[in-house]
Parts: C-alpha cells; sequence; structure tokens
C-alpha cells in the first residue's frame, strides 16, 4: 500500500510539475478524495477538471447574483453580465465534454479546455473594460487556469 502511495505522490508531482502554479495543484489535488483512486494522468486530469467545473459554477453564479442584485442600472454592465453568464455556461459545456473525451481523444479534451479558458479569459476582459471585475472573479478564474494547466 506504501508504494501505491509513493507512485500516485509521483504522478501528482509530475502531473503538476508543469502547471504554472504547482503548489497549488498538489496541494488541491492532494485535498481531493478521490486522488487516491487515480492511477494515470487522465484520471488526474478527470479530478482537476471536475474541481474546475465545480468552481466555475460557483463563478457563474456569483455573476448571475450580482447581475440580479440590481447595484447597476448600466445597460452595458447588465449587458456584459448576462453576456458572461451565457460564457460560463458555455465554459461548463466545453469542459464537460473534455471531461467525457479524456479517455477516447485527448486531443479533443484538450482543445474543450483551452477554449474553456478563452472564453473565461473573454468575459473577464468584457467585465473589465466594463468596470464591473471583481477579486473574486480574478481569483475563481485563475483557480480553475491552474487545474487546467494539467493539459498543457
Amino acid at each position: 500500500m506504501d508504494s501505491l502511495r509513493v507512485l500516485l505522490k509521483e504522478l501528482i508531482q509530475k502531473v503538476c510539475g508543469k502547471t504554472s502554479n504547482r503548489t497549488f495543484c498538489v496541494e488541491t489535488l492532494e485535498s481531493d478524495p478521490r486522488t487516491p483512486l487515480a492511477y494515470n494522468l487522465a484520471s488526474l486530469a478527470r479530478i482537476a477538471i471536475e474541481l474546475s467545473i465545480a468552481n466555475v459554477s460557483h463563478t457563474q453564479a456569483l455573476i448571475a447574483s450580482k447581475l440580479r442584485s440590481g447595484d447597476t442600472t448600466d445597460p452595458d454592465v447588465k449587458h456584459t453580465l448576462k453576456w458572461c453568464v451565457n460564457w460560463y455556461t458555455e465554459v461548463i459545456t466545453l469542459l464537460r465534454s473534455a471531461v467525457m473525451a479524456l479517455e477516447v481523444d485527448i486531443k479533443s479534451a484538450h482543445q474543450n479546455i483551452y477554449a474553456a479558458g478563452e472564453y473565461m479569459g473573454y468575459c473577464e476582459s468584457n467585465m473589465d473594460y466594463h468596470g464591473v471585475l471583481d477579486s473574486w472573479i480574478l481569483t475563481g478564474n485563475q483557480c480553475s487556469d491552474y487545474l487546467l494547466d494539467i493539459e498543457d
């Protein structure tokens, strides 16, 4: 059993060594209860993508809450928030597709992950342009980016 833990730890180190924030990646994967069952890159990537889906869903809910709060009457800001809620729906769809593709078509999974990251970036840029980019969105996107780096 100890040799399996050592192998898993080595796999996590190897996978996270390719990311832009190795420490975040290692700590996140090691803290997930599914990780001890991981046996290869695809299974660790699945965990990372599923964690990102949860994170993106939370960020989307925060954006939707900001839209519903009525704090803004600016039609451009409202449009941007609505646009971002819709883009985050697409991000979630892309990430779910990536999970399904992991075992059969890693290239397709990677393309979906790349597109999801681009869409999050578009939303972030538009929110920044309209002055509604909050630190929680930046943090949420950054956490997802760190986890999705595994595929690069």
